[in-house]
Formats: C-alpha cells, sequence, structure tokens
C-alpha cells in the first residue's frame, strides 16, 4: 500500500487583499506545492492559550 506524499506551505504574514492572497497563492502553486495552511486565527493569538490562562 503506497501514500502519496504531498508538500505544503505555510505562510509567515497574512497577505492583505484578495490580490495579495492569490498571488501567494499562485507563488506556492508554481513549484507544486499541494497544500496551503492557514491558521484558524489570521493575525492573533490562538484561543487556546487564552482559554487556559
Amino acid at each position: 500500500m503506497t501514500t502519496e506524499f504531498r508538500f505544503g506551505v505555510n505562510p509567515v504574514a497574512p497577505a492583505a487583499g484578495v490580490a495579495a492572497r492569490e498571488a501567494t497563492c499562485r507563488c506556492a502553486e508554481d513549484p507544486g506545492h499541494d497544500v496551503i495552511l492557514v491558521p484558524g486565527n489570521p493575525g492573533m493569538t490562538a484561543p487556546f492559550a487564552a482559554l487556559i490562562a
């Protein structure tokens, strides 16, 4: 049994505007990346840390 191996990227800074997000996605797609990781709260800290504090 074989499993398909996929590459992904995680943008460090959120892109401002639709055109910038599309450009980021296209830059990731051109070299063959399959997945773009998007945080649940772009530009903010994770809510779980605040809940347990």
